[in-house]
């Protein structure tokens, strides 16, 4: 009797198995040392005191006693020298010594909410009131490059999609973000999050509820949802776009959103935001004229456009705060939409978000003209991302399918 030993043909998949196991623990290591290095060294800009004043005043509402330990828990939290900017002579130190001056800039930054709440609650767990500021930041970042890392894993396969995830991780914007204690790395979260459930996931609806949810952490994001409500009923096919009045329903609530934020807020107006933003501070925000000074707008219009490109760099005091990088993505979402609008019906959700994104940050510049990483953030993360889902779907159309196909480069 002859016995026979079967061997098993060894899985061809392995290799690519084992390159994407490397390949996610390359970007969870980096990950992780970018964390360590905003957690160690946060930017401790002065937007922080508003924050814990506002995160007290949930709970807290006389305004000597919320000045008091807002600027208590500086003292207390942070280093001298880091207590010695934050209250410098001028400006900030009226700010300091004047709680009724420190109320009236409460207003520019109230209406961010979920932010503020996300640090009444750590701060209610026990958490320092200082680091509640750039603790959700830091998170915001982790689950932004997480949903980039899944976007790219399904488009790619885990191996070169957690590479290419890592790249953008590694924005300046991105980076940036996860070092301020501000509100827009939970914006751009949220952002990110819309814009993967509109693209990948096709869901329409989640995704709307999402954008208008970032309102809370930036009311400005309220653009950004007027041009995707026109994009999606201008470029989707018609068995995807959403009824007339589903849009104008989102619209509508998304508006009453927004004003009932900017109402809750105390808000001076636009004009007053530029005033104190383009020509110099002032410790009385609320004397500002809340009436436009058109020539004077055009003025700083002109001014900022001139300064533009420079040497790429923008600087905000000893700070690089921004550059023109911003035109550079800009192009690359003009060859993506170049790109769908050659392949026809099917790259539509990626191309709408692709043309939204250039029309609300266009706009968002003639509004607020400087080109901040921090705020442009959700552009830079979001605009690559539509043009690899662009890509990916006309490459299948190439290969004769009706859908793009999950890592239509290869198998992991």
């Amino acid at each position: 009797m002859v016995s026979r030993t079967s061997t098993s043909a060894p899985d061809p998949r392995w290799k690519s198995r084992a390159a994407g196991g490397v390949a996610l623990v390359l970007f969870v290591l980096v990950l992780a040392r970018g964390v360590f290095q905003a957690t160690r060294a946060p930017a401790l800009n002065w937007d922080m005191l508003p924050a814990m004043a506002l995160a007290l005043e949930w709970s807290e509402k006389d305004e000597l006693e919320v000045h008091r330990r807002t600027y208590a828990a500086v003292r207390a939290e942070l280093p001298p020298a880091a207590v010695a900017e934050l209250t410098a002579p001028g400006v900030k130190q009226g700010r300091a010594q004047d709680p009724a001056a420190f109320h009236e800039h409460l207003p520019f930054y109230r209406a961010r909410v979920l932010y503020t709440l996300a640090i009444a609650a750590l701060h209610g767990l026990g958490a320092p009131l200082t680091a509640a500021t750039w603790w959700i930041p830091i998170a915001s970042y982790v689950a932004t490059a997480a949903l980039v890392l899944c976007w790219c894993a399904r488009r790619l396969g885990l191996a070169l999609g957690a590479l290419f995830a890592l790249a953008l991780a590694e924005t300046p914007a991105l980076l940036t973000q996860a070092r301020f204690s501000t509100a827009d790395g939970l914006a751009t979260l949220l952002v990110v999050a819309a814009g993967y459930l509109f693209v990948e996931r096709r869901r329409f609806w989640p995704a709307a509820a999402l954008l208008t949810l970032s309102l809370g952490a930036r009311p400005d994001g309220v653009i950004l949802i007027g041009f995707l409500a026109a994009a999606a009923w201008l470029g989707l096919e018609r068995e995807e776009r959403p009824r007339p009045g589903a849009l104008a329903g989102w619209l509508g609530a998304s508006a009453l959103v927004y004003l009932g934020l900017t109402r809750f807020a105390g808000e001076y107006g636009w004009w007053p935001l530029v005033s104190i933003s383009f020509d110099e501070k002032t410790l009385h925000p609320a004397a500002l004229p809340t009436a436009v000074d058109w020539g004077h707008y055009f003025e700083i219009l002109g001014r900022q456009l001139a300064a533009l490109p420079g040497d790429g760099y923008v600087s905000t005091g000893r700070e690089v705060s921004g550059s023109t990088l911003v035109f550079v993505y800009a192009g690359v979402a003009v060859l993506g939409l170049a790109r769908a609008w050659r392949a026809g019906a099917g790259a539509g959700r990626a191309a709408a978000l692709l043309a939204a994104l250039l029309a609300a940050y266009s706009a968002r510049w003639f509004l607020f003209p400087q080109v901040w990483d921090r705020f442009y953030a959700p552009f830079y993360a979001l605009v690559p991302l539509c043009v690899l889902s662009t890509f990916a779907w006309c490459a299948a159309c190439e290969r004769g399918a009706t859908v793009a196909p999950e890592n239509p480069l290869g198998s992991s």
